[in-house]
């Protein structure tokens, strides 16, 4: 909990990529993503449990958003564009900052989800700066 009580989530480890993500979660009080079963992405959702893809959103929120990688199949494709809504609707409310992994891990060649998030922060008019990203 920070000054200001908002509480920041401690991730359940999964592999090594969980503290790369658990630096991304320390800035963050609410999530975004839609995992497939045994995906670190559903996996953060149960951590944040009720603050995760909750449709309800403070201008002083700070959203850390995950996005499945691998295959572009149905159910990806499903995922994906639940993410997308409900990261319109956190644009809609005003949220001014997303945090996403940076480019150098985005451009894995496994996260696709994560470019295609990128896509769509940079068209709603967010610009990043080391997977932060910010609408003036």
């Amino acid at each position: 909990m920070d000054e200001n009580n908002t509480t920041y989530m401690k991730l359940k480890t999964r592999n090594q990529y969980t503290f790369k993500d658990q630096l991304k979660a320390d800035k963050c009080n609410k999530f975004i993503g839609f995992g497939r079963f045994g995906s670190s992405t559903l996996s953060y959702a149960n951590d944040y449990q009720k603050m995760a893809n909750c449709g309800e959103y403070l201008l002083s929120d700070v959203i850390f958003i995950s996005a499945n990688g691998g295959q572009k199949n149905a159910e990806w494709i499903s995922n994906i564009k639940l993410a997308e809504c409900e990261i319109k609707i956190a644009d809609n409310k005003g949220i001014n900052k997303f945090v996403t992994d940076n480019k150098y891990h985005r451009n894995r060649q496994y996260n696709i989800g994560e470019r295609y998030i990128a896509e769509l922060l940079t068209e709603l008019g967010y610009t990043e700066n080391d997977g932060e990203w910010t609408k003036n």
